[in-house]
């Protein structure tokens, strides 16, 4: 592999040790898949940061990196935690995982991370067409790549560090054009809310294999962003797909595939899917923000329930969308309904199985995929109006 000056002396320890080993770490995996040069990131985004997911050997890793003088060389930020890091008693997360919790944040806050703790980074900091990213959480890359022609690979939590530490990360995979363009041609029905997005984007993602690239048409031009983004996360979750091509949205869709092979998807495929991975439980927990809210979704719920729940409702977010949202009142009016709206965390990566839930309803098929998988909960999928009114009669 060919190395820069600078990507050399950071190599060899120049910089310290904590650069020295994240860059070995760059290296060897740029080798292990052909790269022949590393390329300049101008955002970091680390994923597997909830002490839930990486536990003490992780928690290690941290302390090591901070401890050996590791400090971020471009823009960083991170991904959520396992609870909301100022109201965690509310939670009733138990003292002993918020203390772990706790650590990782000082570690991370030592090397120079933005304590973002979001999974919809672009909503802090929107990357621009073309621009050389190392993002590891899916879903978020799945929407830069596709929604904004950000580039970025699927990468592990620990490469993100790496890339974070030095600033590169490899030069292959959904960096290089030659990777960028459509295969498959996919004719779908417009979905008609978020949820329908969801199940889209899931379909993609468990019916496309590895290396395929759609060419999405049939999605109108104006439909709202948080629908796409539910369709990008759940292509992430049920597969691989980190590029979705859709016609007049994404900025890279040019013109459609010359290949013969297309995918139809109508609404009973979709329907389904939903059979498959849903439930039909009563929820005791109904849950919006995977990924985290956006203001645009806070205001949309906060217009739909019209009265205060009888269940128990959740929605996360990130800081940065929280403080939009309570200064134009709308958190407060939402608490004032009995919606409980948490920043940093996701049931996802939080300590679930101690908090007592045992069925959730929400529109996000990301979740119905991984909450049965991580903590036994039964998921019901509704769209978010469906939510909005069985949540206040109680069913």
């Amino acid at each position: 592999m060919h190395l820069t000056r600078i990507e050399e002396r950071m190599l060899d320890g120049e910089e310290g040790e904590a650069r020295a080993l994240a860059m070995k770490v760059i290296v060897k995996v740029g080798e292990a898949l052909g790269a022949e040069r590393l390329v300049e990131v101008s955002h970091a985004h680390a994923s597997g940061i909830s002490y839930n997911n990486i536990g003490e050997p992780g928690l290690r890793l941290l302390r090591r990196l901070a401890e050996a003088g590791g400090r971020v060389k471009t823009y960083a930020t991170v991904n959520p935690i396992g609870m909301d890091a100022d109201a965690w008693m509310d939670m009733h997360v138990p003292r002993s995982f918020a203390e772990k919790q706790l650590e990782v944040l000082e570690a991370l806050k030592a090397m120079g991370f933005k304590l973002t703790l979001t999974c919809t980074p672009y909503y802090v900091r929107k990357p621009r067409l073309g621009e050389h990213l190392a993002w590891g959480e899916s879903s978020a890359v799945a929407y830069a790549n596709s929604l904004l022609g950000a580039r970025s690979n699927r990468e592990g939590g620990p490469l993100t560090i790496m890339a974070a530490l030095t600033g590169r990360t490899y030069y292959a995979g959904l960096h290089l054009d030659e990777n960028r363009r459509p295969n498959l041609s996919v004719e779908a029905e417009a979905p008609k809310n978020s949820l329908e997005a969801s199940l889209l984007g899931g379909y993609l993602g468990k019916t496309l294999k590895e290396g395929e690239i759609p060419y999405v048409r049939g999605i109108k031009q104006g439909t709202p962003e948080y629908w796409l983004k539910e369709m990008c996360a759940a292509a992430g979750a049920l597969g691989s797909l980190a590029l979705c091509l859709i016609e007049g949205v994404s900025p890279e869709a040019g013109s459609p595939p010359s290949s013969e092979e297309k995918l139809s998807v109508d609404r009973v495929e979709l329907e389904r899917l939903k059979e498959e991975i849903g439930s039909s439980d009563q929820p005791d927990l109904y849950f919006l923000g995977c990924p985290h809210a956006s203001l645009s979704e806070l205001i949309m719920l906060d217009r739909l329930v019209k009265g205060r729940v009888k269940v128990e409702f959740w929605v996360t977010l990130s800081r940065h969308e929280y403080d939009q949202a309570s200064s134009k009142g709308i958190v407060r009016s939402l608490e004032s309904k009995g919606i409980r709206v948490w920043r940093d965390t996701c049931p996802i990566v939080a300590p679930f199985k101690s908090l007592g839930y045992r069925v959730m309803a929400t529109n996000s098929v990301k979740a119905a995929f991984y909450m049965p998988r991580i903590h036994g909960v039964r998921v019901v999928l509704m769209s978010v109006e469906e939510m909005a009114r069985h949540a206040v009669q109680g069913v």
